[in-house]
């Protein structure tokens, strides 16, 4: 991954919830389809957990302008690779999203 785009991305949500450290993407380069005969592993570029959907818009914009994959991992358990960054990429973690802010009963 590009240096500016990693350190644009660490701008957006702080350079403690972004990582290209190679221990962290192993986790997420998994999901259950890799350990049967199917699956295989495959690293994204970085991972990022934004707590935001401000941050989430963002990270997204980003990516779009820079023409990065970026994929969602939630739990990790997926069983149909949904879960594997396809071309490297952003892995996007919103486990520190845990919160319910406001619920809009009109605009649901």
């Amino acid at each position: 991954m590009e240096a500016e785009i990693y350190d644009r991305i660490a701008d957006i949500v702080g350079p403690k919830w972004v990582s290209d450290d190679p221990e962290i993407l192993i986790g997420y380069a998994r999901d259950l389809t890799t350990y049967g005969r199917f699956g295989k592993e495959r690293r994204p570029e970085c991972v990022v957990l934004p707590a935001t959907t401000h941050e989430v818009r963002n990270i997204i914009y980003l990516a779009r302008l820079k023409k990065v994959p970026v994929t969602v991992y939630g739990t990790g358990i997926n069983v149909g690779g949904g879960t594997l960054p396809k071309a490297g990429g952003i892995i996007l973690d919103p486990r520190r999203m845990n919160k319910i802010l406001e619920i809009d009963e009109e605009h649901h």
